[in-house]
């Protein structure tokens, strides 16, 4: 998993570009691989503990174990674990 990758990936998400969940982004002449959802779990390792919904608000949570749980949140799969590696690749 490539750590600039996935920030140059958010970055254009947060600025309105359209992320194609287990496809390709385009931006300009360049194509950027988006990971699956599988893979970025797979990236987080063995501190990946969990994913849920929270229906009230329709906000996904990944959750990591460590010393105390750390989360990533977003309104798809993709995006709360997306969020939650970025987070671990900080720790």
């Amino acid at each position: 998993m490539n750590y600039e990758l996935i920030k140059k990936i958010k970055k254009l998400e947060d600025a309105g570009f359209s992320i194609q969940e287990d496809g390709f982004l385009i931006e300009g002449k360049q194509i950027y691989f988006s990971p699956t959802l599988e893979e970025l779990i797979g990236a987080c390792g063995d501190k990946f503990n969990m994913l849920t919904k929270d229906y009230n608000t329709g906000i996904w949570h990944a959750w990591a174990r460590g010393t105390q749980f750390i989360q990533g949140k977003g309104k798809t799969p993709f995006k709360a674990v997306a969020n939650l590696w970025l987070t671990l690749q900080k720790k």
